[in-house]
């Protein structure tokens, strides 16, 4: 029997976490036989492996684990989707889970679903506080949708077979949903809500500290993904159109986090620069989000006093 969805989590060093996040999934019993479980061990150093192997003795019909060097994020949705024999395919990062709940009933949406793409609403988990956050959107065409992560993603496994996402490089996920974007026709929303999203950890690549170390793969994938998009038909996928112009802004903001600030901005006007010139279609559609347009327009003098800025908010919260 064909699995109606295959779940693929990038394991790295996730000892304290991995346990929680696959009896997120493995509580659903009713259902087990329907899922399935790919762990990509990352070339982790601690017993995440280990771990892996256990839930793999105790659920070889649910479970696998695929073993490898490090590659990085990319690599592990690479890896996976090689593997994969679910109808429906989604991620599942190592260190977040899964709303047990609701498994069982969003198993049997997919199951009547044949769209390529289905949306589904996450929480925000904010480690320390405590304190969560519904992110749904509304149930109106899903090709409108703005914004979308990878945490709202499932998609047909067939339509992305195919993709190749980078490896050795941070920030991927991003590069993820504009490939699931590109290839996907068809959209549905389902809206129970799966993806429960930790946020907080101060080792999060999303993280000041992860960004200030790895800026340069985000400059890098947010090109990756400009030429990819560049000569697709983006008249009726607002979605994606959305999503280059807010990660171009992201990619500012994150930047002004960074020194040295001089050399950091000009590699980030080197970037505008080369969608400009490389990437017309971008270009163009990036200047529909209004802060891009600003920046653009003051040449980018605004990126100064929005670094002083950040820069002081940051001094004054001690960090």
């Amino acid at each position: 029997m064909q699995k109606v969805l295959t779940v693929s989590i990038a394991a790295y060093n996730i000892e304290k976490y991995i346990s929680g996040t696959l009896e997120s999934i493995l509580d659903a019993k009713e259902v087990l036989d329907e899922i399935e479980i790919i762990i990509v061990n990352d070339g982790s150093s601690d017993n995440t492996k280990v771990i892996s192997e256990e839930y793999c003795k105790r659920y070889p019909n649910t479970v696998k684990l695929i073993d490898k060097k490090n590659g990085g994020y990319g690599s592990t949705i690479n890896e996976s989707l090689k593997e994969a024999s679910g109808k429906y395919y989604r991620l599942l990062d190592g260190d977040d889970w899964y709303e047990t709940e609701n498994i069982p009933a969003y198993i049997e949406r997919l199951k009547s679903h044949n769209e390529d793409l289905i949306i589904t609403p996450y929480r925000r988990i904010y480690e320390g506080s405590g304190t969560e956050e519904l992110v749904a959107k509304e149930p109106s065409d899903c090709r409108e949708f703005h914004d979308i992560c990878m945490h709202e993603i499932t998609v047909l496994t067939e339509v992305i077979r195919k993709i190749h996402i980078t490896e050795n490089c941070f920030y991927t996920d991003n590069e993820y949903v504009a490939e699931v974007l590109l290839n996907a026709r068809t959209a549905a929303y389902c809206d129970l809500p799966i993806y429960r999203y930790r946020l907080g950890n101060a080792q999060q690549s999303v993280g000041i500290a992860g960004i200030k170390k790895h800026y340069k793969d985000l400059i890098k994938v947010t090109y990756r993904i400009g030429r990819k998009i560049e000569g697709a038909d983006l008249s009726d996928i607002a979605a994606l159109r959305e999503k280059i112009g807010v990660m171009l802004w992201t990619v500012f903001l994150y930047l002004s986090m960074c020194e040295p600030y001089r050399e950091v901005k000009r590699q980030f006007v080197e970037l505008d620069r080369k969608i400009q010139n490389e990437m017309p279609g971008v270009y163009r559609v990036t200047m529909k989000n209004r802060h891009i347009r600003r920046l653009r327009k003051s040449r980018y003098l605004l990126a100064f006093p929005m670094y002083l800025y950040l820069k002081g908010k940051r001094r004054n919260s001690g960090e």
